[in-house]
Order: structure tokens, then sequence, then C-alpha cells
């Protein structure tokens, strides 16, 4: 009975952690002045994983990369089919967060470090697609353009 307690202690801790690293994640991402649906969409897309971590009773502590991974896919499996493009960016976004904040271990999931500018594409891909709602060509049409003002204004990187 006492060794359950101690997990149910040891559980709700690691909860009440990740949860207050949720909400600076949050709180960072509005800060950075995104709009409000992008807000809500962060928002429900790390609450989500939160609440898998919490159905599985996990330590945070303990999280290692097939988890992360099986978590990951849970919470994108259970996303709307629209949505979950967009869901991959936010929870990748959160486990950085986690990762930086020294609450998990790095994932390494053999995918190379981005450049600035690659994840300034990516960004600027989903606000065109999720805030804007452009079609996929259009996308592509105005990922040239940004491409090539990004060369002439700060030269191959």
């Amino acid at each position: 009975m006492a060794s359950r307690e101690r997990l149910n202690n040891k559980i709700g801790d690691s909860l009440e952690q990740l949860m207050n690293h949720r909400q600076k994640f949050v709180k960072g991402i509005i800060a950075q002045g995104y709009s409000s649906t992008s807000i809500d969409v962060y928002s429900r897309a790390t609450r989500h994983f939160c609440n898998e971590i919490k159905q599985r009773e996990l330590l945070i502590d303990n999280l290692d990369v097939s988890t992360v991974d099986t978590l990951f896919e849970a919470v994108i499996a259970k996303a709307s089919k629209t949505s979950r493009s967009l869901f991959k960016f936010c929870l990748g976004r959160f486990i950085e967060h986690l990762v930086d904040a020294g609450v998990m271990i790095p994932v390494n999931s053999g995918a190379k470090e981005l450049t600035e500018l690659e994840r300034l594409c990516e960004e600027y891909q989903a606000y065109l697609r999720y805030q804007r709602g452009l079609s996929e060509a259009t996308i592509q049409s105005c990922m040239g353009y940004m491409v090539r003002f990004m060369t002439f204004q700060f030269g191959e990187t």
C-alpha cells in the first residue's frame, strides 16, 4: 500500500512538473505574438500529449525515445486529419522545449538538426497553410519567393 502511494505521489509530482512546463511553453508562444488560433492549437496539442502521459501513468524522468515516439503517434492518431501535420509541428516544438529545460533527454530520431532558414521555412509554410488557408501549389510558389528573397538578403547559407 505504501509503495503504491509513493508511486502515486511521484506520478502526481511528475505531472505537476510537466504541466508547469506546458504553461511556460504556451506563455512563450503567446509572448512571441502568435495568433489566438495558433495558441489554441499549441495548447490543445500539448494538452493531449500531457493527457497521454497521465493516462499511462508515466514519469517524465523515465521517458525514452520509444516511449516519446509512442506518445507522439498516439496524440497524432487522435487528431483530426486536417490538423495532424500542425500537431506534429507543435508537439515537436514542445518536446524541444522539454529537452531544453532539461526535463527529458534529447530524442535522437536520426533526423538532422534544422538550420535557422529551414526552421523559418517550416514555420512560414505552417502560417500559409493554417492561418492563411492557402493551397499547396500557392504555398510552393510563395516558398520560391521566400528562398529567393532570403538568398538575396543574406546570401547563400
